[in-house]
């Protein structure tokens, strides 16, 4: 059943990381970095536990390889616009991030949507019924950036806690972050392998990094 396809603990963990968004934003919003920090920390765990219970429980899906990589997208764009809101971040970081997260999720969305076989149904979608479709697939570089982003959104956050928000450190996590989400984009919009034929039971690819 479709419902059983897609409701399980690592894809229940990634809606709580998607949910964790505004709450971290709104404490962003309010002048609480240290709150900020708390959350995005719990995040991150989350993020390292949907994986580990979806490949060592064979608990994964489709869904969970889109899920687990916008949940992601979501709370790092939404703390990047809360910092650049509060002056903390520039404004061209904090568009090139926005703009590239936007194009990879409707990107990603629409490849997939296309290779699905008429008759189109959500469940071709899920490939709930192992039907043959595009796998989105990471590539390093992404994977690098999104490591570097929650390093920047951290060490931000940890900087504003401790009373030194501009320090040299941050203004070097930006550089970091800026490269490499001009890196990911440019290399998923021309790389070949951006997407590959897969199956249902293929292994949790944690999607479009």
């Amino acid at each position: 059943k479709l419902q059983m396809a897609v409701v399980n603990v690592p894809n229940a963990l990634s809606l709580a990381r998607l949910a964790c968004a505004p709450v971290a934003a709104a404490c962003v919003a309010r002048g609480r970095p240290a709150r900020a920090l708390a959350v995005v920390a719990a995040c991150g765990l989350t993020d390292v536990a949907d994986g580990h219970i979806a490949r060592r429980c064979g608990q994964t899906t489709v869904l969970g390889s889109f899920l687990d990589p916008l949940a992601d997208k979501v709370l790092m764009s939404s703390l990047i616009v809360a910092l650049h809101r509060k002056g903390l971040l520039p404004r061209n970081l904090m568009r090139l991030t926005v703009t590239r997260d936007i194009g990879l999720v409707i990107g990603a969305v629409a490849v997939r949507a296309l290779s699905v076989p008429p008759p189109f149904s959500v469940r071709k979608l899920l490939q709930v019924d192992k039907v043959k479709t595009i796998q989105i697939t990471p590539h390093y570089i992404g994977k690098a950036n999104m490591v570097a982003q929650f390093s920047l959104v951290c060490g931000t956050l940890l900087a504003w806690a401790l009373g030194e928000p501009r320090h040299s450190a941050v203004k070097l996590l930006q550089w970091v972050a800026g490269c490499t989400t001009s890196l990911s984009g440019v290399e998923y919009a021309l790389h070949s392998g951006f997407c590959r034929v897969g199956q249902a039971d293929n292994q949790h690819t944690n999607g479009f990094k």
